[in-house]
């Protein structure tokens, strides 16, 4: 996140804590849109999207970063484990 915003991107990242987020940029940036986002609600993904559509114009890239460890195969786990 740090290395694109130094070669002049515009990031718009997702956390479900948007003031850890924000530290680890650090200082505030034009270029930079911490959000807060809650993954398994649908209009709260959706309101990232329109946030970040309005704040730059378009999304040209979607990188999903986010990771989870579940002990297990999925064939072991009920819907609500693998949801």
């Amino acid at each position: 996140m740090q290395r694109l915003l130094a070669e002049g991107y515009k990031v718009a990242a997702t956390s479900r804590n948007v003031t850890e987020l924000s530290k680890v940029v650090g200082e505030q940036s034009t270029s930079f849109l911490p959000l807060q986002v809650n993954l398994v609600n649908e209009e709260s993904v959706g309101n990232a999207l329109s946030e970040t559509i309005q704040k730059f114009g378009a999304i040209d890239i979607v990188v999903n970063n986010a990771g989870y460890g579940q002990l297990g195969t999925l064939e072991e786990l009920n819907d609500k484990e693998a949801r």
